[in-house]
C-alpha cells in the first residue's frame, strides 16, 4: 500500500513573507534597465518618491517554462498512478507567471515501510543564463524543505535531456529536486512554513486532453508460469538469502512500448523502483555498515540471454551481464548489475532510484524475461554474505500516454548507436543496438495496486 501526497509549486502570494518584493521593470524608452519595488496592494512604484508607474504592466515575474522532471527521471501524474518514465519531461508549460493560478504539481508516493523523504524534480528556464556553475549547484530552503537547483541531465551521446520537445541543444532548463517529507515522517517539520493559508479557493487543475488514439487491447498469451523457475536461486553460496529484515526494496513501476527497432523488431523498456523501507537495525542484513548494495541478480529464462538492449539507473546507463549455467541437471540463466556499488545513504538522499531495461525479442515482454507473473531477484552486499532474495510482482493494465511531441530518448538522430556491457562468467553478450527514443504515440503499461 502507498500513501500519494501531491507536491506543488507555486508563486509566493502577495503580503506572505516569502513574496518576491522585487521584479523586473521595463525600462522607458533608450532608458537603462533596472529593478522596482512592488506595494503591497499590487502596483508598482518606482524608487524615486514612490511615484506610481501606471503605464506599466502589472508586476510580477515570469519564468520562461517549467515542465515535470526530465526525460530521463519517471513522473507520479496523478493519485493511485505508478511513475512513468514516459511521463517524464511532460506537461511542459510557457511561460510560467506569477499568480494565483500558477500553481504547478505533480505526485509523489510512500510505501508503509517508507518514512524517508522522496525526491520530486522540476525542470524551469528562467532565463538565457546558465544554471550553475560546472558541476555546481545551488541548494536553498522552500517551506522547509531542502530544494537543490542544478544543471540538466545528459544522456549518454552529450544531448540535455529537459523537458519534452527540448531537441537537445536547450542547456539552462535548470533541473530542481526538491525533498519532500512524508507527513509525519522523517524531517517533516508541519504546514504553514511560509505561505499563508488560501483566502480562496484554488483553480481546479487542468484536465489532461484525451487522445486520439486508442490503446490496443493487450495480446492474450499464458504467461509463464514459475514452475519454469529451477529452484535454488540465485544459484551460488550465498549463506542469507530471507528478505526479512532488509532495508532495499525493488518494486516493479511500468512498461512503455518505444518505436521499432530498424529491422522491425519490438522494444519495451519496463522500469523498477529501488528504496529503502524499515528493517529490524538487529538483523544481520539490516545495519548500514553489513548491508550495502553491490549488485542485483534477477532470474530470467533462458531463451531470453539476447534479449537486454540498455540498462538505466537513475537515467545513467549501468553494464550488465548473463550467466549460463547448469543446476540440479537444469540450464538457468542469471541477469546481473554486477558493479553498482550503492550504500543506504546514497538511495536514501534520492528517495528512490529507478532501474529502466530495455527488452526486445525474443523477450520483449517482462514475463517472459522473468518467467512469470512477478521477477525474482536477489540483491547482494560487497562481501556476498547477505543476498535475500524477493519477488517484484508485476500488475498492470494497458493505458495510453496522450499525443506529445516527439521525444528523443538517448539521440538526437534515428542512427544506431553501440552499446556494449560487461560480461561475466562463460557466456560473452556484447550488443550492439538502436538507441532508444520515445514516440508521440508510445504506449505505457501503468501498474496498479490491487
Amino acid at each position: 500500500m502507498y500513501l500519494y501526497c501531491q507536491v506543488c509549486l507555486l508563486w509566493p502570494r502577495p503580503g506572505s513573507k516569502c513574496s518576491y518584493d522585487f521584479v523586473p521593470s521595463p525600462p522607458p524608452g533608450g532608458a537603462r534597465s533596472g529593478r522596482s519595488r512592488t506595494a503591497s496592494g499590487g502596483a508598482r512604484t518606482s524608487g524615486a518618491g514612490g511615484r506610481r508607474r501606471a503605464q506599466e504592466a502589472p508586476a510580477g515575474p515570469t519564468m520562461d517554462s517549467i515542465c515535470l522532471a526530465d526525460r530521463m527521471n519517471p513522473v507520479i501524474t496523478e493519485p493511485g498512478a505508478a511513475p512513468s518514465l514516459a511521463a517524464g519531461g511532460s506537461n511542459f508549460s510557457r511561460p510560467w507567471a506569477a499568480n494565483n493560478a500558477s500553481r504547478y504539481c505533480q505526485w509523489v508516493r510512500w510505501r508503509d515501510t517508507n518514512q524517508r523523504p522522496q525526491d520530486v524534480l522540476f525542470s524551469i528556464r528562467g532565463s538565457n543564463t546558465p544554471c550553475a556553475a560546472l558541476n555546481g549547484q545551488t541548494v536553498v530552503t522552500v517551506r522547509g524543505m531542502e530544494a537543490t537547483c542544478s544543471a540538466p541531465n545528459y544522456f549518454a551521446n552529450g544531448t540535455v535531456a529537459g523537458c519534452q520537445g527540448n531537441a537537445g541543444n536547450v542547456y539552462n532548463e535548470c533541473l530542481w529536486k526538491v525533498k519532500a517529507p512524508r507527513p509525519g515522517g522523517k524531517d517533516w517539520t508541519g504546514c504553514n512554513v511560509c505561505v499563508p493559508n488560501v483566502t480562496e479557493p484554488m483553480p481546479p487543475t487542468a484536465p489532461s486532453t484525451p487522445s486520439k488514439f486508442k490503446p490496443p487491447p493487450p495480446r492474450l498469451r499464458p504467461p509463464a508460469t514459475p514452475s519454469h523457475r529451477v529452484p535454488g536461486f540465485p544459484y551460488c553460496a550465498c549463506p542469507r538469502r530471507s528478505s526479512r529484515n532488509t532495508p532495499f526494496a525493488l518494486e516493479y513501476a511500468n512498461s512503455t512500448r518505444l518505436p521499432d527497432m530498424l529491422d522491425g523488431s519490438q522494444r519495451y523498456s519496463h522500469c523498477f523502483t529501488l528504496q529503502l523501507q524499515d528493517c529490524n537495525p538487529d538483523a544481520y542484513c539490516c545495519p548500514p555498515n553489513r548491508m550495502d548494495l553491490k549488485k542485483i541478480e534477477f532470474s530470467v529464462g533462458t531463451q531470453c540471454r539476447s534479449a537486454v538492449k540498455l540498462v538505466l539507473l537513475d537515467g545513467m546507463s549501468v553494464p550488465w551481464s548473463m550467466t549460463a549455467d547448469t543446476y540440479q541437471g537444469q540450464n538457468v540463466l542469471t541477469w546481473k548489475l554486477p558493479d553498482l556499488q550503492l550504500t543506504q545513504q546514497a538511495v536514501g538522499e534520492k528517495g528512490a532510484l529507478s532501474l529502466c531495461m530495455v527488452l526486445s525479442a525474443p523477450c520483449t515482454s517482462i514475463e517472459d524475461f522473468c518467467m512469470g507473473p512477478s521477477c525474482r531477484h536477489s540483491i547482494f552486499n560487497t562481501p556476498e554474505s547477505c543476498c535475500p532474495v524477493s519477488e517484484a510482482e508485476i500488475t498492470y493494465e494497458f493505458e495510453e500516454v496522450p499525443e506529445r511531441r516527439r521525444r528523443r530518448h538517448l539521440s538526437a538522430s534515428s542512427s544506431s548507436t553501440d552499446l556494449s556491457h560487461s560480461s561475466e562468467g562463460d557466456l560473452d553478450t556484447s550488443t550492439a543496438g538502436t538507441a532508444p527514443s520515445w514516440s508521440s504515440r508510445a504506449w505505457s503499461v501503468q501498474r496498479r495496486r490491487r
